[in-house]
């Protein structure tokens, strides 16, 4: 790993190649994040969350990664075969232990794999695809070629002083063969990594994160040159070059990348001048817990911008940041992010700002593609703008932009953790990372998106500098670590009544789930209070059902005798209604009252981080993940592409076994509790139903395996609740209820009692009257 004393310092004239280093460690303390740089465009090329749960095991995992974890090496091949790039303190790739000298440990950037697991090793593809036969907490042994002898801190060769990360430039005289034993752990996730597709001999293509270049340069007074694609075309832009890498001097822990723009380069582009750029990111110090939630900020990185006038004339310039890209996509094929705004959709990843004029917004990751497909057909750029120079000042002062997704964000929040400074900026665009013609049509939901933003144009004087700080927060989407970052509006329960309902469920949820220690068994208790609490309206719908059963026959009678004049056997059905007392929609008032609550509750599993990765029976893979389908096993590999399709099919790439339950619970209640038909027109009524059950079983094919068992439980339940009311009474022989009274009725019974009682005092005083005379 990098830390203060040991990131490595390489000068521009040698770095001729991309060089990586890292900083945090793999093993979650004290930063729970491990990042990975490079040298070419300074920029972030990988964040992989790595905090710790109390058992040892993952926070936050890869949940579709089944193969073993050795950890990123950014392998290149050479001529001397596959050389490492990098090793990140804590992976298990710094903790393997040499198995002829146990002096040695750790592999080592410029280690060049020659086996693994006795096959020799010819490419970074064929390493990559070994390495996905294995599973976590398998040992494997893998040879290196190494071309030092002395030994540093991690067993490697430190003589020259430089960092164990650097490949080494020492001519190969005599290397030396290792083997070392490696115990693979389960993937972390990586909240920023390079797009690439599931193939392992797909090339990545995307760009890095956070990447910088010039925007508008030019003299004080006179000529500013815009650096359009026309303009960029003419020299390396920054966000292509190699810079200089030197480490933050201790107590600091991080690097620092220089780039120096000559007076030959700015020359290229008609000016003059020269001009130094530095970018330094720094890691997280975490601050004493001052209030609730002070202890959950160390999700985020330093990030520093100065640009520099060298020259000798009062010089312009603007910058353009680009945002973080390759978020995780887990599960988009099955997650239903909520957009903010009614009649919007939102992608698995979209992009999140806030502004003064504004508040929070979201922009979907399909209006992003469309935007960009609409602009490329009309030869325009492909972004969608959020704001420009012509907009009004607050609407254009951001106090954060990010990429979102459903569990995990990643944020620009102008300033430092002391002092946020909301930026106003001259514009802020988002845009599609790759070719809008690259992306397949039923991936356009799981586009990966980002925003730019450009800076105002600063005057600057000679030898002075401007300067630009970001807090880049890199975390999950837990409401105490947002509330930290002020970032809480990033979690989107959905419209206000949803939201009502679904965070009083999560807090109930979570404190069953510190009685149990099992979600599975939280959700069953959370059921059952629900179910508990609609017992009044629940039993007076269960009475209501079985007294249509009493009553089937007579309905049945009315639908003979008036079969042909349905205003009389409508009028006679009310007239059967009214005699019993009966409300025919009585039926009705459960679904009618459990609707906010089981929206409600679906909001609730659908966003609530804990349950990702939170299993139903622990140690068993089947349904490991509650806010996922259960994925019983994947059929995508023999069933047709329209219904197992990865996007594409109706079902998904998995067959689930708990919605097939669900539904044939809904199934079985169905039948034994509907009525028997009385005409031709309530049985296509019910068989309607029947069909409209099954196609709601498709729908629900996807949703997350919790849901499913608050289905299972509440279905059992109900089952219960009508077995324990008396039966019907046989042959419809129901004897009428008393009709209850309403309010206008009760008041004339007494108008009329009044008017009674005033008649016979009337009466009895006439009475005494005449006797008198």
């Amino acid at each position: 790993s990098t830390t203060a004393e040991t990131a490595p310092e390489v000068r521009a004239d040698r770095a001729e190649s991309e060089r990586w280093t890292t900083l945090g460690t793999g093993a979650g303390e004290p930063i729970p994040m491990l990042v990975t740089f490079t040298n070419r465009g300074a920029a972030v090329e990988r964040i992989e969350l790595t905090a710790r749960a109390p058992n040892g095991n993952l926070r936050f995992r890869d949940v579709f990664a089944e193969d073993g974890y050795l950890g990123h090496l950014a392998l290149r091949e050479t001529q001397r075969g596959v050389e490492i790039g990098v090793v990140g303190d804590g992976t298990p790739a710094a903790l393997a232990k040499g198995t002829d000298d146990a002096s040695l440990r750790g592999l080592q950037a410029g280690d060049v794999i020659t086996e693994f697991n006795g096959t020799a090793v010819d490419s970074s593809v064929q390493f990559n695809q070994l390495l996905q036969l294995t599973k976590p907490g398998d040992e494997v042994t893998i040879t290196v070629s190494r071309a030092s002898d002395a030994t540093t801190e991690n067993g490697a060769d430190n003589s020259s002083g430089e960092d164990a990360n650097e490949p080494s430039d020492t001519p190969e005289v005599s290397p030396r063969i290792l083997k070392f034993a490696v115990v693979l752990g389960e993937h972390p996730l990586e909240i920023i990594a390079p797009e690439v597709e599931s193939d392992a001999t797909q090339l990545v293509t995307d760009p890095a994160s956070l990447m910088m270049t010039i925007a508008k340069l030019g003299e004080a007074q006179g000529k500013l040159v815009s650096f359009d694609d026309e303009t960029r075309r003419r020299w390396k832009a920054l966000d292509e070059v190699v810079w200089e890498m030197h480490p933050l001097e201790a107590p600091l822990i991080g690097v620092e990348f220089r780039y120096r723009l000559t007076s030959d380069d700015l020359k290229s582009v008609g000016l003059s001048g020269s001009w130094q750029i530095v970018k330094r990111y720094s890691l997280a110090t975490i601050p004493q817990p001052e209030s609730d939630g002070q202890e959950e900020m160390p999700y985020h990185l330093q990030l520093d911008i100065a640009l520099k006038n060298l020259g000798e004339q009062p010089q312009r310039i603007a910058f353009r940041l680009a945002g973080p890209n390759g978020l995780p996509t887990e599960g988009w094929w099955y997650q239903n992010k909520i957009h903010p705004q009614m009649m919007a959709s939102a992608g698995a990843r979209d992009v999140i700002w806030e502004s003064l004029g504004e508040g929070h917004r979201l922009l979907g990751g399909p209006k992003i593609y469309s935007n960009a497909r609409e602009n490329q057909e009309d030869d325009r750029p492909i972004v969608t703008s959020i704001a420009s120079a012509t907009d009004p000042e607050d609407r254009r002062t951001i106090s954060n932009v990010g990429v979102d997704t459903q569990y995990f964000v990643v944020s620009l929040i102008p300033g430092t953790l002391g002092d946020r400074q909301p930026m106003l900026v001259d514009e802020l665009v988002a845009y599609p990372v790759a070719g809008v013609l690259e992306i397949p049509k039923a991936k356009i939901r799981a586009a990966n998106v980002s925003f730019a933003i450009v800076s105002p144009t600063y005057t600057v004087a000679p030898n002075e500098e401007v300067k630009q700080s970001f807090v880049v927060f890199a975390g999950p989407k837990d409401p105490d670590v947002l509330a930290a970052y002020d970032l809480s509006e990033s979690i989107e329960y959905g419209w206000g009544i949803f939201e009502l309902f679904a965070r009083p469920l999560m807090a109930i949820l979570h404190i069953f789930y510190r009685i149990t220690h099992n979600y599975g068994l939280a959700i069953i208790m959370l059921t059952v209070l629900v179910r508990a609490c609609m017992t009044p309206v629940s039993r007076k719908a269960a009475k209501s059902a079985a007294k249509m059963q009493e009553l089937a026959p007579e309905l049945k009678k009315i639908s003979e005798k008036y079969k042909d004049d349905l205003v009389k056997q409508r009028q006679a059905q009310q007239e059967l209604y009214r005699k019993h007392n009966f409300n025919p929609f009585g039926s009705c008032l459960l679904m009618f009252f459990q609707l906010p609550v089981f929206i409600g509750l679906y909001r609730c599993l659908s966003i609530d981080l804990e349950l990702r990765q939170a299993p139903l029976i622990p140690g068993i893979r089947w349904a490991s993940n509650l806010a996922a389908p259960d994925m019983l096993f994947r059929w995508d590999t023999f069933m047709p592409e329209f219904i197992a399709g990865e996007g594409t099919g109706w079902l998904g790439p998995y067959f689930n076994i708990l919605p097939v339950v669900t539904i044939c619970l809904f199934l079985a209640q169905q039948k034994m509790f509907t009525p028997p038909p009385t005409d031709d027109q309530q049985k296509a009524q019910q068989q309607m139903m029947t069909f409209m059950m099954i196609f709601m079983g498709v729908l629900f094919f996807r949703v997350p395996s919790g849901l499913c068992v608050y289905f299972i439980v509440s279905s059992i339940w109900g089952i219960a609740e009508r077995k324990l009311l008396p039966k019907p009474t046989p042959g419809g022989q129901a004897e009428p209820a008393p009709a209850k009274k309403g309010w206008l009725a009760t008041l004339l019974d007494k108008a009329a009692e009044n008017g009674s009682a005033s008649t016979s005092t009337a009466e009895q005083r006439k009475k005494r009257q005449q006797k008198r005379r």
